[in-house]
């Protein structure tokens, strides 16, 4: 019985005949019941499973699968379209319209033809290559490959060891280089080849004699070092000329190697000149080497007479010392600060003294007794204080004994020798005096000083040397003292450039004593503090300092 309806009883007491429900299509309906006799109406397939860790809230009847570790569910996007991971490529894009077709059938139309222009031009340079020891050659039939070199003016390599790579090498116009190894023969023969240029022969073995065949078996040599010049007994001599490089020696074959001198020397006086100059090595020893009297020899020392112009010499320059017309050496004496002082010399040839006690002599008249090898007449000998006139006024050079051994002593009243480092330094001992001592600048605050803050004040007004310092910071943060190389009115605190500067830590002192000294050298040094090391801000207090000059 054909009833697509739903009926609206249904029989249920057991016995019962019922009729067979089928659809219009002439299928039968079918009603599913569990053990029980319960309706099933849904139907969800397989065992339900909890999604995936990572999505730990998705439950029910879902395409799902096994990923090796968790049952994951199939995805799809918010179009409801499955979701598929390609791993091996990317995906086209686009729409796969007739004219994206039409497009890429284009491009491949076009490799293609590429594909077959880079056959023809592989076979064309696959024509070039040629079997060693089978190929032959055909004029016009066989190909080839340009070959490029590289151009080098020098001779040196491009490799940088053996098994490399290099290119060939070409000269200056545009010559493949070549080069013949020792010991093998060229296929030239010489008495039939014309060779143009210059060419160099190196002696192999023994030449008995080289033929020149040239206007008459004589040679022409264009070159003005080596031709046959002057006239006279020279007129058939070969000139040479050294070349600046070189070794300085020469070899000699005249007469089965020995040389004749066209002079007057002879073998006698060729012994001469060998004694003259031994007698002349004798004289020459080294620097600081031990002299022997009567046995080291000496040679004579000149001087040079420059009253005019007379000239100076630098630093480690070796020079001649100088002398008056009448051979007298000039000598001058030089003082610990470089300075070099004469002595003073009156009328009567007597020497102006200055000593540090009054010392009365009387007048004395020197008389020579005897045969003076020069005589001077003291002018090497100047009155103290007087004035020195350079190139003028005479020295005398003073000498001092290096004794750095046994030092030996002298008595009272003695005269000696100053003592002096083996380096030729004065070794001297400063001793206290009560005159010509330090001059103080104070700048405390006290006593009429002002207190040192960020305003040069005047240390001196004229060049000189600082020997020591004492400097106190009263504040509570470091300030910095200024020592500038420049007079105060031309200071600017912060822009103008310290000599050099010291921090005094707060609440600290500094002091420094400098025996050589510092020297400042324009006219005129100043000093000021300041709270920074390159600013211009005053300490609140100011520092207190004290200076000691000369």
């Amino acid at each position: 019985m054909i009833d697509p309806s739903e009926p609206s009883t249904i029989e249920s007491t057991d016995g019962d005949n019922v009729t067979q429900r089928w659809t219009n299509y002439g299928a039968g309906y079918v009603q599913v019941v569990t053990s029980a006799g319960a309706f099933v109406d849904t139907f969800g397939g397989g065992t339900q499973y909890a999604d995936g860790a990572a999505r730990g809230t998705a439950t029910g009847t879902l395409a799902m699968g096994d990923d090796g570790t968790n049952i994951q569910s199939v995805h799809v996007d918010s179009s409801g379209d499955l979701q598929v991971d390609v791993l091996t490529s990317a995906l086209p894009t686009g729409a796969a319209t007739l004219a994206e077709q039409q497009t890429q059938t284009t491009h491949l139309a076009t490799i293609a033809g590429d594909t077959t222009d880079i056959e023809a031009a592989v076979e064309l340079i696959d024509d070039t290559v040629a079997t060693l020891g089978t190929t032959t050659y055909t004029e016009a039939a066989t190909k080839g490959l340009i070959i490029g070199a590289v151009r080098r003016d020098a001779d040196t390599t491009l490799v940088d060891t053996t098994n490399e790579v290099a290119p060939l090498q070409l000269d200056a116009r545009g010559f493949l280089k070549t080069e013949v190894f020792s010991g093998e023969t060229l296929p030239v023969s010489l008495t039939s080849t014309t060779i143009t240029g210059t060419v160099a022969v190196t002696q192999s073995g023994t030449w008995d004699e080289v033929g020149i065949n040239d206007s008459g078996n004589s040679i022409t040599v264009d070159n003005p070092q080596l031709s046959v010049v002057g006239s006279g007994t020279e007129a058939t001599a070969l000139r040479v000329t050294i070349a600046t490089d070189s070794t300085g020696v020469l070899s000699v074959d005249d007469n089965g190697g020995s040389l004749t001198v066209d002079g007057t020397i002879t073998e006698a006086s060729g012994a001469g000149i060998l004694t003259s100059v031994q007698l002349i090595d004798d004289a020459i020893v080294a620097d600081d080497a031990a002299f022997t009297p009567a046995t080291t020899k000496v040679m004579m020392a000149g001087f040079e007479f420059d009253d005019t112009t007379p000239d100076s010499v630098n630093e480690g320059d070796a020079g001649a010392a100088r002398m008056s017309a009448n051979r007298n050496v000039y000598m001058t004496i030089r003082d610990a600060a470089g300075n070099e002082r004469g002595v003073n010399v009156n009328a009567s040839n007597q020497m102006s003294v200055s000593v540090d006690n009054t010392v009365t002599v009387a007048s004395h008249a020197v008389t020579n007794a005897g045969t003076f090898v020069v005589q001077e007449n003291g002018t090497q000998v100047q009155v103290d204080d007087a004035a020195f006139t350079p190139a003028t006024s005479k020295i005398v050079m003073a000498g001092f004994e290096a004794d750095e051994g046994s030092t030996d002593s002298v008595d009272e009243g003695d005269g000696g020798a100053a003592r002096m480092t083996l380096d030729r330094k004065q070794i001297v001992t400063l001793q206290p005096h009560t005159t010509g001592g330090l001059t103080t600048a104070m700048f405390s605050g006290s006593d009429g000083s002002s207190i040192l803050v960020a305003t040069a004040q005047v240390v001196k007004a004229s060049a000189g040397q600082l020997y020591g310092y004492y400097a106190y910071n009263p504040e509570a943060a470091v300030s910095f003292v200024h020592f500038y190389n420049t007079a105060a009115a031309s200071v600017t605190v912060g822009t103008t450039n310290p000599l050099f500067t010291i921090p005094i830590p707060a609440g600290a002192a500094a002091n420094l004593s400098i025996p050589q000294g510092i020297t400042f050298s324009n006219a005129g040094w100043s000093v000021a503090a300041t709270t920074t090391a390159g600013g211009n801000t005053a300490p609140a207090t100011g520092v207190s300092l004290v200076a000691w000059y000369m």
